[in-house]
């Protein structure tokens, strides 16, 4: 199978289909670099959350710090698809439909966000919760408690605790632009210029209140005012106005160079944050926001230009990013216990061939997860859920 027809494939999976509502659905070139930017972003965090797991700390780790900077790629992405995929439905809903028609489209777009994130993690989750029972040691205690399990189910944030499976803490920043983006279907289009201003505004403020309060060594405001406006957020609207760009702009012509732009772009921020140049959060996560939307803008560029010729292998990773992500802690908890018991407890396991060991065997069981777990269920659930209209 090529690289062009996985690709095809993976976006088909997220188009909109037709159930009778007045849709606008612009022609869309697919953006297979996007999706491979998504693949190597998960696999740039798996080796980061290998060496914390072995050190037992989240320490500064010089090169592999780019799991922290890997991180926003996601978040950009986010903004980026639903954007470019359903642009064209929010087209229509301010345009032509009844306010029921809206209703309708919103409620198959929020059934396909639902099919995309919860079943998997519960699955996982699921799975780390039993596990505990035989791997003592494994989570905390307190993660028995019915409060963490129900909060960490539904991946929506109460407090800072950590859920039960711990990479699950970006999800509900995930669902937070799920309903931001939902409010698009419904919100008249003149009042879109006024809510992202102040949505903008709110991280900007924020964000200064949070230095000032990391400088003084003081605690933050509210716990959900700050997640709502966390840097984020500003992050999934950088992707939105990517997506815009891309949606309204026929040609360009310097797709080259803004692909260039971009690497450098990003290349300049990872590097200042090896450097220790960036010492305040907010500061790095604004920084590499604008790096990670500038290197997603030149891969879309290029790609929707160019066309290049992608190896299907990449492009298989970006489609089970999802899977690779939500399963490699519980994998390196695993095999760190396991290597521990085959070297000895004096032989330093963060080294080179360790770490390559463990990220091979969270690829392996991520891509298995993928392809036993997460697109056959995805596949069922779409036929359950989202029948499409009988042709006349």
């Amino acid at each position: 199978m090529t690289a062009t027809t996985l690709a095809s494939n993976h976006m088909a999976s997220e188009a909109p289909e037709n159930q009778g509502v007045a849709t606008i659905k612009p022609p869309r070139k697919q953006v297979v670099l996007v999706g491979v930017a998504r693949g190597l972003a998960a696999l740039a965090i798996v080796p980061y959350h290998v060496l914390v797991t072995v050190h037992g700390t989240n320490i500064w780790m010089g090169p592999y710090e780019i799991g922290v900077g890997a991180l926003p790629i996601f978040f950009v992405l986010t903004g980026f698809v639903l954007t470019y995929v359903h642009g064209g439905e929010i087209q229509s809903a301010w345009n032509r439909q009844t306010r029921p028609e809206q209703f309708s489209v919103l409620r198959r777009f929020f059934i396909k966000r639902f099919m995309r994130l919860y079943p998997t993690y519960w699955m996982v989750s699921a799975a780390v919760l039993a596990a505990a029972l035989f791997l003592p040691g494994a989570m905390g205690s307190e993660k028995f408690q019915l409060a963490h399990i129900v909060q960490s189910f539904a991946a929506w944030p109460v407090s800072d605790t950590l859920p039960i499976l711990p990479q699950g803490w970006t999800l509900p920043h995930d669902i937070k632009f799920y309903l931001l983006f939902g409010a698009l279907y419904i919100v008249p289009r003149r009042y879109m210029t006024v809510a992202g201003i102040v949505l903008i505004a709110g991280v900007l403020v924020n964000g200064g209140y949070r230095m000032q309060a990391q400088v003084a060594g003081t605690p933050t405001g509210p716990y959900l005012v700050d997640f709502v406006f966390h840097p984020f957020l500003l992050q999934f609207i950088w992707g939105v106005l990517i997506a815009r760009a891309l949606q309204t702009t026929a040609q360009w012509p310097h797709a080259t160079s803004l692909l260039l732009g971009g690497i450098a772009a990003y290349g300049l921020v990872y590097v200042a944050d090896i450097a220790r140049l960036m010492p305040h959060y907010d500061v790095r996560m604004h920084a590499y926001g604008i790096g990670a939307g500038l290197l997603l803008f030149g891969l879309a560029t290029y790609d929707v230009e160019k066309q290049p010729s992608v190896p299907s292998g990449l492009v298989a990773l970006g489609d089970a990013s999802y899977s690779v992500y939500i399963t490699h802690i519980p994998v390196i908890v695993l095999t760190t216990r396991i290597l521990r018991g085959v070297a000895g407890p004096t032989v330093p396991l963060a080294t080179a061939p360790w770490v390559l060991v463990q990220v091979g065997v969270c690829l392996i069981v991520g891509f298995s997860f993928y392809y036993i777990v997460e697109a056959p269920l995805h596949r069922y659930m779409s036929k359950r859920l989202l029948p499409r209209a009988a042709t006349p």
